[in-house]
């Protein structure tokens, strides 16, 4: 069934409708928008995995709409634990919830200098812990433990830690949503936009991690160990090589102009 001019935009929503999800217009624009909109700035052929959790359910949720293979290969979504499901996205419990992604960082990323991550939290509820990364062990805070990889935190206000050197960026919003677009494209430095935040991070010390990548966790194991769960809500997440300046400023754009397509920004 044909939704869109576009290639890519008609398979991902064939994918959700194939669940039992009603196609409405809403969706359309909302699938059609990102997809345009990334293709046309370049970012769409960068991005490995990206999760726009469109359709309210666990089965529509699940896709990785850069690759629509129901396989754990795919990085398709598993909810180990369940988790709440509706049009805002999804949502943890804060206790044992949370999505395995199955992306290992250390094998998926072609390098530890050529990647980038976009999260959108709708809002966080009651328990500030981590909304997206993983661990090698169940620590946490800035590189405490040998922490290295990317992860990004929400305890009482935004916190972005990157490698064992753990680099900070922190922003007073207090169990607030919000929205962030990561990228690093060589050997020294980040490049971060949050809100009306938009800044350069020194750091050298950074080392990719072997444990896959959870959203709503720091997953800390292969099995899928999951430390300090958030009951935040996620409506956007996406994974991909490193992004020059002006693409990170057009996936920031995109990512959060679309949840106000659903009405779901914040």
């Amino acid at each position: 069934m044909i939704y869109s001019v576009d290639k890519d935009a008609s398979e991902v929503l064939e994918a959700v409708r194939s669940t039992g999800v009603i196609i409405t217009q809403e969706h359309k624009n909302y699938v059609h928008f990102i997809i345009r909109e990334l293709r046309y700035s370049g970012v769409w052929d960068k991005i490995k995995a990206m999760y726009g959790f469109v359709g309210g359910t666990a089965s529509s949720h699940k896709w990785n709409w850069k690759d629509l293979r129901d396989l754990d290969v795919a990085y398709r979504l598993t909810f180990p634990n369940g988790m709440t499901h509706n049009s805002n996205g999804i949502q943890g419990n804060g206790t044992n919830q949370y999505a395995r992604t199955f992306f290992i960082p250390s094998t998926n990323f072609v390098s530890k200098d050529n990647l980038s991550f976009a999260i959108n939290v709708k809002k966080k509820v009651t328990i500030p812990n981590w909304d997206f990364g993983s661990a090698n062990n169940t620590g946490a805070g800035g590189g405490a433990g040998g922490l290295g990889n990317i992860r990004c935190a929400c305890f009482t206000d935004l916190a972005y830690s990157s490698g064992m050197a753990g680099a900070d960026v922190r922003t007073l919003r207090s169990n607030a949503g919000y929205s962030l677009v990561v990228s690093r494209t060589n050997s020294s430095n980040y490049n971060i936009m949050s809100e009306d935040l938009k800044m350069n991070i020194i750091n050298t010390s950074v080392a990719l991690n072997s444990i896959e990548l959870g959203i709503m966790t720091q997953v800390t194991s292969a099995t899928g160990f999951e430390a300090n769960p958030s009951d935040a809500i996620v409506n956007f997440v996406c994974i991909g090589d490193g992004l020059t300046n002006i693409e990170l400023e057009h996936l920031y754009n995109t990512m959060t102009f679309a949840q106000k397509i659903l009405g779901r920004f914040r």
